[in-house]
């Protein structure tokens, strides 16, 4: 395993753990139907992705071939742990009730999806 691809991965973790600590310090006020705060992180998070993502495989010298194997890399470790935080979200994310879970879970989606796509974009 390549030097390059194991920082991908503590990239990948880094974001993992930021995005908890979101949702565990101000879930109950951004993951919310109708918060201002919802649509600016959807926003930013689609806009920062996209944009930082070509320039780190830049970075790392990630070649054409090497994409696929790096996106995986950079998004499968946090959306894996993101089933047991989701299993055992009444202890992960105790202040987000059913409703708010679940606008979490689609701002993860999509964030994850706007991470693969910017990762697989021709550069």
């Amino acid at each position: 395993m390549s030097a390059r691809f194991n920082l991908l991965l503590w990239i990948g973790l880094a974001l993992w753990l930021a995005g908890v600590a979101l949702a565990r310090t101000w879930g109950e006020r951004v993951f919310t139907p109708g918060a201002p705060a919802l649509l600016v992180l959807f926003v930013l998070s689609a806009g920062l992705v996209w944009l930082l993502v070509g320039p780190l495989f830049d970075r790392l010298r990630v070649g054409a071939d090497e994409t696929p194997r790096a996106v995986l890399w950079l998004a499968a470790v946090p959306m894996l742990l993101e089933i047991p935080a989701f299993f055992f979200h009444r202890l992960v994310f105790p202040n987000l009730d059913a409703a708010n879970l679940a606008y979490y879970a689609a701002c993860l989606f999509f964030f994850y999806g706007v991470l693969l796509a910017a990762g697989m974009r021709k550069r």
